[in-house]
């Protein structure tokens, strides 16, 4: 990528630096997306970061999160992280993605630390039932998971279908009350 715009603030105890960037590409790394072309803004300090982003006609490219790259015609996300106690929480407020295939609406707050973790809520819109199975997460679920729902999505359209998660990754499936996840398609 290349910066467009940067300040920089310093004092005793502090610093602050902003700035505004173009063709931010970032390759795949576990289950963050590889990216090209992005546009945005960022602020940071010591114990805080934000970065609004913005893509136009691009490709989410992942390594084994989801079975095949998300194409987009837009794409709106803003990350926050914040230092407390010592551990990084990394919340992202916003996604939009927007395609032909599908709308996603999405919030996340991911924890770190001994026992990561997540919160999400995610709506999709427009998904057809035979497409669905591009949109599972592979790694946290388990492949016995997937393998049995596949043979329900023969066809049809998925209107609406909401996502919540929370809980540590390891507690997944949540059988013992530890987390929620819960899936409702329309």
């Amino acid at each position: 990528g290349r910066l467009t715009q940067l300040s920089l603030q310093l004092d005793e105890k502090d610093w602050f630096v902003s700035g505004d960037f173009i063709d931010l590409t970032a390759a795949p790394v576990t289950d963050t997306p590889g990216v090209a072309e992005l546009y945005g803004h960022f602020s940071a300090s010591r114990d805080y970061i934000r970065v609004d982003l913005q893509g136009q006609d691009g490709l989410l490219r992942w390594t084994d999160a989801f079975n095949r790259d998300m194409p987009y015609q837009s794409l709106q996300a803003r990350l926050e992280a914040v230092l407390e106690q010592g551990q990084w929480q990394l919340t992202l407020p916003q996604l939009q993605l927007r395609h032909p295939e599908l709308e996603l609406d999405a919030q996340m707050q991911l924890w770190l630390g001994p026992k990561p973790g997540m919160s999400l809520l995610a709506e999709l819109r427009g998904v057809k039932v035979d497409q669905a199975q591009h949109y599972f997460p592979h790694r946290p679920m388990p492949a016995s998971v997937i393998r049995s729902l596949q043979p329900a999505l023969i066809s049809g359209d998925i209107p609406s279908a909401r996502v919540l998660w929370h809980g540590d990754f390891a507690d997944f499936p949540y059988a013992g009350g530890q987390g929620k996840f819960q899936a409702l398609a329309d």
